[in-house]
């Protein structure tokens, strides 16, 4: 649909990764860092490092390349790959701007989010990805006032942002999404299982919009019987080292696992950008009718407290003859 649109894969939208920075070029910078091979230099755009400023946000974790594989990994087309070519981003055609502000422990404060938002925004995102989670104690804006604000101002300037709903470190998901993605106008997203189960680990509930894969065992209480034997990992290029713990290696890739809401985020941004690109959310949307548009096309899944709009569905959400009452 997005080739027939004259946009393949999400062609003309950009899409900012606000992570721990992506593997987007090769430098000699210590300790030396290399393009992952399923990305191009081409298709990324001039992005800042909050963490380290004046330096390139390059990625020291893995976390951000994997994200932003699943948001925009290159996919042949046309023609046999030169090589195997097993995976692709949702959005493959998209233009990538990674915004480091998490260090390489996956760490970072608020307000380096809060600027990583708003710089996307100010400079051309449509879509901004945000797969991180803030700590269970932050629950109103008054306590990170500087993120809501930005998530606002995105809103006003036309940025669509998906956000993770947050994991549970260890034991069952809580009943609520963590911020960022709470924050006004953001589309919160959990993570789902292989066959479309919510995750164990995975929040939910209050102020989530829908679910996307992001791998595991699903929420045994709720989980449907196809979903039981579920444990699949969301799989993407990053650091060969990714993600037991990187210290070196930046310039060495395989296809490595992950799980979380993190990978859930990706997907939904992913097919944001395609939507962005078609046109079936109507020429120039806004992020309220993105977000509308990913909610209403979702395939509804019970209970609704556990899958709120449902699951996330690209083959729904791009058909145009699938409509939506648009606000």
């Amino acid at each position: 649909r997005a080739i027939a649109a004259g946009a393949p894969g999400a062609g003309g939208v950009t899409v900012a990764v606000v992570d721990t920075g992506i593997a987007y070029a090769d430098s000699s910078q210590p300790p030396g860092f290399a393009i992952s091979p399923d990305f191009t230099s081409e298709q990324f755009v001039a992005g800042p490092d909050f963490v380290d400023p004046g330096t390139l946000p390059l990625d020291e974790n893995g976390h951000g390349t994997h994200v932003a594989g699943t948001i925009g990994e290159q996919v042949t087309l046309g023609s046999p790959a030169p090589e195997d070519d097993f995976l692709t981003g949702l959005a493959y055609g998209a233009r990538l701007m990674p915004v480091r502000v998490l260090d390489e422990a996956g760490a970072g404060d608020s307000a380096d989010v809060a600027q990583g938002i708003l710089w996307a925004a100010h400079h051309g995102a449509d879509v901004i990805n945000v797969s991180l989670q803030l700590p269970s104690r932050v629950r109103r804006c008054k306590q990170v006032r500087s993120v809501c604000r930005a998530t606002r101002k995105a809103k006003r300037l036309g940025a669509l942002v998906v956000a993770a709903a947050g994991n549970s470190p260890s034991g069952p998901g809580r009943p609520r999404a963590l911020f960022p993605a709470r924050a006004p106008g953001v589309v919160a997203v959990a993570a789902g299982t292989e066959s479309g189960c919510l995750a164990t680990y995975a929040n939910y509930g209050q102020g989530l919009d829908l679910v996307a894969p992001g791998g595991g065992m699903a929420r045994p209480s709720i989980a449907k019987r196809r979903c039981r034997d579920d444990s699949e990992a969301i799989r993407q290029v990053s650091f060969d080292c990714f993600p037991n713990g990187c210290s070196s290696g930046y310039d060495e890739f395989a296809i490595r696992p992950d799980i979380g809401s993190s990978m859930a985020a990706a997907h939904a941004s992913g097919v944001a950008a395609l939507l962005e690109a078609t046109g079936v959310a109507g020429a120039n949307p806004t992020p309220k009718r993105l977000r509308k548009r990913l909610r209403c096309t979702a395939r509804k899944a019970k209970p609704r407290r556990s899958y709120a709009a449902g699951l996330l569905d690209a083959t729904r959400a791009t058909d145009p003859r699938r409509h939506c009452a648009l606000g």
